[in-house]
């Protein structure tokens, strides 16, 4: 993902930007075929993750445009060799607030990791993106008033999220411009806030925003892209001893909560990798066991995945509260990564239990209507 590409291509749409693209810029292959595009169609849509029902937008073009960044002493990203095969793109607007999100679906994950591991050094950087920030804003007189790493958690393969802020001669308040990118297996995906600067409540509440929206991009990305990858992963067998950590929250509770549990693999093969039944206690009922079935999903990855039917509890306006029962689905996205030793065999993990939850349509019917995230810090050891 070209982030200060990204920046700038985005802000355009606010900002006249000067200068045109170059035919010899570097850009990637574009193989798109349908169901990929569908797919990227489906995670990139976050209407559901807003606040509000005020903001304003919907689905719109995906960006290809080549990568026309030229921030001082930063060589131009190396896009060989790397496929698109389906992208898209959504943008809401609300009371001087911009959000811009797009996905774009790599043909392989081990694409997307080479696409990481070529250019974030390059084009990832606070360095560059400043430098693309005054530009695209292009006012006489803009300067950063300070540019920062924002506070985001772990949440997939690779990530990169940051904060500048600008401002000009005249201008009423700053702006705010941030920029959260993920790669997730074989997907990359960036959302672009801009938004006024008054001081820190809108930054607060910005970023809440922000972590809604990100959470359910990437819930959607293991729901419906994660969940098809395969490939060959070190043997997963045995009892670990598993520390789980909540380290993010949104329209849910609990955060910073710990448990330490023992997780038990067994592979359902004789040797090597493969798929691995999973099973550990409740973390909040005791004597119930959590079971789910664990895929090899890469040279050093597992995906698991599984879901149960809650309670959802409602909340009237006269203070009164009553409990849908079964009324909310709740459905838990995990990934490992392995540490092996000399003979392939897993000595111990992290990774992330990502967790979405889901009211029934009868409890909609009756007031239970928000879609919640929890993410959990997931590591592992003999």
């Amino acid at each position: 993902m070209r982030i200060a590409q990204v920046a700038t291509a985005v802000a355009c749409v606010i900002f006249a930007c000067a200068g045109g693209a170059s035919a010899s810029a570097p850009n990637y292959h574009f193989a798109i075929n349908a169901h990929d595009i569908a797919l990227a169609k489906r995670v990139a849509n976050f209407r559901g993750d807003l606040p509000s029902l005020a903001w304003k937008g919907g689905a719109t073009k995906a960006d290809r445009s080549p990568d026309t960044t030229t921030c001082k002493g930063v060589p131009p990203d190396n896009l060989a060799g790397l496929t698109v095969t389906g992208d898209a793109a959504v943008k809401y607007e609300v009371a001087g607030a911009y959000l811009y999100s797009q996905i774009d679906l790599l043909a392989r994950p081990a694409m997307a990791e080479l696409d990481w591991q070529r250019n974030h050094p390059r084009s990832g950087s606070l360095i560059c993106l400043e430098q693309q920030m005054v530009k695209s804003v292009h006012k006489r007189g803009a300067h950063i008033v300070r540019a920062t790493s924002l506070p985001f958690p772990e949440l997939a393969d690779h990530q990169f999220a940051a904060r500048t802020v600008v401002t000009w001669p005249g201008a009423a308040h700053p702006v705010l411009y941030d920029v959260v990118s993920v790669f997730s297996g074989r997907a990359e995906y960036f959302l672009l806030t801009i938004a006024a600067d008054t001081g820190r409540a809108d930054e607060a509440a910005t970023l809440q925003v922000e972590l809604r929206v990100v959470l359910g991009l990437e819930a959607r990305v293991r729901d419906l892209v994660g969940g098809a990858e395969r490939g060959p992963a070190p043997r997963l067998e045995g009892t670990f001893h598993t520390t789980d950590r909540e380290v993010a929250v949104a329209n849910a509770g609990g955060l910073g909560m710990q448990w330490v549990q023992p997780w038990s693999f067994v592979p359902e093969c004789g040797s090597g990798g493969c798929t691995t039944a999973m099973s550990h206690p409740s973390n909040d009922h005791p004597g119930t066991i959590f079971r789910a079935t664990f895929q090899p999903a890469g040279a050093t990855s597992y995906h698991g995945r599984w879901a149960t039917e809650c309670d959802c509890l409602l909340t009237y306006p006269a203070s009164c509260a009553s409990v849908h029962a079964r009324g909310e689905l709740t459905e838990e996205f995990a990934t490992l990564h392995v540490t092996a030793d000399s003979h392939g065999k897993a000595i111990g993990y992290t990774g992330t239990r990502l967790v979405r939850f889901r009211p029934a349509a009868a409890a909609r019917a009756q007031g239970c209507t928000s879609t919640g995230y929890q993410l959990d810090e997931l590591r592992g050891t003999r």
